[in-house]
């Protein structure tokens, strides 16, 4: 009959009736009293010798059917991850709402506690249904991490249950980074130096993310940073009598910093300034005096630079 040359998957049984799954085609056979044998009569005929197809519903007409299960007098099937049942109706058992039977498959109510969700697994009882919704997985196992300065590698093992969906991935977070894989390690890079931080490893499937499973870290301390000292000669003496240059034009440290020249006179001395160069000009052998206060900025790598040197009557003191 129509299951010759079909491959059967299931076999389910109810009371005086059976159900199979063929080429992920629902067939039944036997007591159709209350419909369920799901070809859209009650009683007419009341029982078939045979194998029937089940009217499928039309919005999973094309689509595998990938479940089936049988109660008392009522039978139940997964399509498209959604529950669809038939039959004897009185306790509210296919789910739909009412407490009419149904010679064909009625959806299962989707607008309250499974909405939007996929089934797992399901099972019917005497005159009720059991359906497990696919879920989120539980956390990663076993994680570890090494660290190598700033950077730690993370691993894990797989969760022990993928809540009925395959893991597509994990997702490694905290210290304001984070990488992912679908493999059972990686790398996060670019944490704080010095820092104790605690890194969250999820496990990924079609319905979300797993609670997280926690490693903590601490970072290596950053490298001390050794500053370069600067220096700018300023001159042995000053002349007596004459222009004596003490910062040229551009002058710059020993680490090419720009020099700052701030020139105070007492006696007779002038300052020159010329073209960005500084010059003090002297008049006399004795009675002058000229403090010189010279500087530079700093940087990362560089000390800031400053010098104060005094001139009296030529000579630096």
């Amino acid at each position: 009959g129509v299951l010759n040359g079909r491959s059967v998957t299931t076999v389910r049984l109810g009371k005086r009736f059976t159900c199979a799954l063929a080429d992920a085609k629902p067939f039944c056979w036997g007591d159709n009293g209350n419909g369920q044998l799901g070809v859209g009569v009650v009683g007419t005929p009341p029982y078939s010798t045979v194998p029937v197809a089940v009217s499928m519903p039309t919005q999973v007409a094309d689509e595998p059917v990938t479940a089936l299960t049988a109660g008392e007098n009522f039978t139940c099937m997964i399509a498209q991850g959604r529950p669809f049942c038939w039959g004897l109706n009185t306790s509210g058992q296919l789910g739909d709402g009412s407490f009419t039977s149904k010679p064909d498959p009625v959806a299962v109510d989707a607008t309250g506690a499974l909405l939007g969700k996929q089934a797992r697994t399901f099972s019917a009882g005497f005159g009720h249904m059991v359906f497990l919704a696919q879920q989120v997985p539980t956390a990663p196992r076993e994680v570890t991490a090494s660290v190598n300065g700033t950077e730690a590698t993370v691993s894990w093992q797989p969760p022990t249950d993928d809540g009925g969906r395959a893991v597509m991935g994990y997702r490694v977070s905290g210290g304001g980074s984070g990488c992912e894989s679908t493999g059972s390690a990686c790398t996060v890079s670019g944490l704080a130096p010095g820092a104790e931080i605690t890194l969250n490893v999820v496990a990924r499937n079609g319905v979300g993310d797993s609670v997280p499973a926690t490693v903590n870290v601490t970072t290596s301390p950053a490298p001390a940073v050794v500053k370069v000292k600067q220096s700018f000669a300023a001159p042995k003496r000053l002349k007596k009598s004459g222009v004596t240059v003490v910062a040229a034009k551009g002058a710059r440290t020993s680490a090419g910093q720009p020099v700052t020249t701030k020139v105070k006179t007492k006696g007779k001395v002038k300052v020159l300034r010329k073209g960005g160069a500084v010059k003090v000009r002297s008049f006399g052998k004795k009675g002058w005096r000229v403090t010189l206060t010279q500087t530079a900025p700093g940087t990362d790598t560089v000390e800031p630079f400053s010098q104060r040197v005094v001139y009296v009557n030529g000579k630096r003191r």
